[in-house]
């Protein structure tokens, strides 16, 4: 279908005769629908007519506004030679008319057409839809410099954009050609040029935020912990059932080194001045469909925790101690009201996202149930009829959550109000390429070994440091320090006090430590000379530097999912592009464009716009414009200008 340019119809406008030819050439005229006082701006096919004559022109043809109706530059794409009709499966881009018209007279067809680039900005949104609406495959040959190159690149994003599924192709241009030869100076091989850019046309399809966010969470993924941190019993279970799941082993470690103090109790911990015990909170943060965050708690569930209590016959004691109901917020001190129920549990929470959104909730006391629970505190549910205060709780908490829920549903106030500090977080995605059969049997000895160091250990009370862990844990001290009031330096602040505690747990589970417990292989205890071991300094520098790998894969994690924040990742990459920039400015097309590669829409835009905003780091500005809309300009403010 050809397109015509024209102009909306005025019933008392004298009319000028117009030739056929001079419509199939595309140049300006004026039009009416047939059966309507108006020109139909809706631009569904209609019969055009000669206005003086009344013969009907064609009814292929369709008309369309002008460009500066759409409030686009009237530089613009213009055609040369035949314009672009219904059935065009190719438009060949050229620079000139020269070019154009050369490729349209070797290969025009009924399904090749030339067109010509004019200017360095092209029509888009419908126009570029309404003019290339049944077209298959776009082929760029721009002058062989750069701005005929940039001109062509801009062209190949528009179409990208708003004709996603069109494939696109470039000529290739001989090594031995000219800086300015073009189709005219390369007439002998336009045919075999071409051909070739088309067979070798890929499809562009817009990457939506989703992938780009796919393609930045793969390439800024954490470093792997080292393997000599994965450290004793659990260590080695977790290696040998990754090896036969896509489960990421980190999630894996961690789930099991959170979940397996639900049988080690109060009693294990270390006194003043680190008041440390074994209670764990971790949250495992992948991305949906390739995190396979439910694929590691599986694994632990089914091939550590039921065996392991089935070795201890603690059986009805798991059963009773799983929970997943904390979004209530009262939840947790409701699992504890009564006195004779187990004071050790686990809550593992698949939806970890219902956890935010019932602490949003105003009056909500969920935030301070799972502080005071990670403190050892007294949960106290003071209701006028059915009161619960519990004591004495020992519980865990696992989480799992999509990278996404987590930015969008933890705010300020959960960080200044120490509710993050207190947490693992273990970014999670899929290992092995598929899952496999478990050999039967695999992990028998791990937890026979586990289950002997767990009824050891439970018959520990004080646990002291050595000197050169206590070494260490005073330099980390230093390091974790606040340098700045950002996010991620107020989270890491408190970052020993998880440290100290997944040092106990790992202490704890070393068979090393037990030696004078353990009669042999399977005797457990029968060598203690008192029932509660005392003061025995179990931690060493060993368990504080294992402990220590996973805080920093922690703080890793947290630095992947949110970027440096206090701002997000888009934010921070914006900050970082406009800190570069010449004046610390740029158009709101710019940061389209340039910024983020055309990848993000115009509605994904704003919460950026209005984030940086809200911080006091960016200013909008807006300048008038006689021709067109006003143009937007982004740009830093005070100490974050580049001058």
């Amino acid at each position: 279908m050809a397109i015509i340019r024209g102009e909306p119809h005025k019933p008392d406008e004298k009319y000028v005769k117009y030739d056929k030819s001079d419509l199939i050439k595309g140049r300006e005229f004026k039009v009416h629908q047939q059966t309507h006082n108006r020109v139909n701006l809706t631009k569904f096919r209609i019969p055009l007519m000669h206005l003086v004559t009344g013969e009907e022109v064609d009814k292929n043809y369709r008309w369309e506004p002008k460009l500066s109706d759409h409030a686009i530059s009237v530089k613009e794409l213009k055609p040369h030679g035949q314009s672009v009709t219904a059935g065009t499966n190719v438009v060949v881009f050229c620079e000139g008319e020269g070019a154009t018209d050369t490729v349209e007279a070797i290969m025009g067809s009924l399904t090749l057409k030339a067109q010509g680039l004019h200017g360095q900005t092209v029509p888009t949104g419908k126009v570029l839809k309404a003019l290339y609406y049944d077209v298959s495959c776009f082929i760029f040959w721009p002058d062989a410099d750069p701005p005929g190159i940039a001109a062509m690149e801009k062209l190949s994003q528009d179409l990208v954009e708003f004709l996603p599924e069109v494939k696109q192709g470039w000529v290739k241009i001989p090594p031995n050609a000219q800086v300015k030869d073009d189709a005219v100076q390369l007439a002998t091989q336009v045919e075999e040029l071409v051909t070739a850019a088309i067979e070798s046309a890929e499809p562009t399809k817009r990457r939506n935020v989703e992938e780009v966010l796919a393609e930045e969470y793969n390439e800024e993924w954490p470093e792997p912990v080292p393997d000599e941190f994965f450290y004793g019993v659990l260590g080695r279970i977790t290696r040998k059932l990754c090896a036969y799941s896509e489960a990421d082993p980190h999630a894996v470690f961690m789930t099991a080194a959170t979940a397996v103090p639900l049988f080690l109790g109060i009693q294990p911990n270390q006194p003043s001045p680190y008041h440390s015990t074994t209670r764990l909170y971790s949250l495992v943060v992948g991305r949906a469909g390739i995190g396979r965050k439910g694929t590691s708690w599986k694994l632990v569930e089914e091939f550590i925790l039921k065996p392991l209590a089935e070795r201890l016959g603690k059986q009805d004691t798991l059963k009773d101690a799983l929970c997943s109901n904390i979004s209530s917020g009262e939840g947790i001190p409701y699992r504890f009201k009564d006195p004779d129920s187990p004071r050790n549990q686990l809550f593992y929470v698949e939806e970890f996202k219902s956890v935010f959104t019932s602490m949003a909730r105003e009056g909500s006391k969920t935030a301070d149930y799972i502080k005071t629970g990670f403190d050892g505190g007294k949960l106290d549910v003071p209701t006028a009829n059915n009161p619960i205060v519990a004591h004495g709780c020992h519980f865990g908490i696992l989480g799992h959550i999509s990278p996404k829920e987590l930015r969008q549903s933890t705010k300020d106030i959960y960080s200044s109000n120490g509710f993050l500090r207190r947490w693992f977080f273990v970014a999670s995605k899929k290992g092995k390429k598929f899952d496999d059969y478990l050999p039967q049997g695999i992990i028998d000895l791990e937890l026979e070994d586990l289950a002997e160091c767990i009824s050891a250990a439970v018959l520990c009370g004080r646990v002291l440091m050595d000197d050169d862990a206590k070494s260490l844990i005073s330099e980390l001290k230093d390091e974790f320090e606040p340098k700045n009031d950002s996010f991620l330096s107020d989270i890491k602040s408190e970052a020993t006090t998880p440290l100290l505690r997944l040092a106990l747990v790992v202490a704890l589970l070393d068979r090393k430590n037990h030696s004078k417990v353990m009669a042999g292989p399977v005797g457990i205890g029968h060598a203690t000379p008192d029932p509660i071991r005392n003061d025995e300094q179990l931690i060493k520098l060993v368990h504080v530097k294992s402990a220590l790998a996973w805080v920093r894969y922690s703080h890793e994690s947290i630095q992947h999912v949110y970027g440096d924040r206090q701002f997000s990742r888009y934010g921070r990459k914006l900050l970082d592009y406009l800190e570069q920039t010449v004046g610390g400015e740029l158009t709101q097309s710019d940061v389209y464009r340039k910024v983020f590669s055309g990848n993000l829409t115009s509605d994904d835009l704003k919460p950026i716009f209005r984030e940086l905003l809200e911080a006091g780091v960016l200013m909008k500005q807006k300048e008038k414009s006689d021709k067109g809309p006003d143009t937007i300009i982004w740009k830093l403010k005070g100490i974050h200008s580049a001058g």
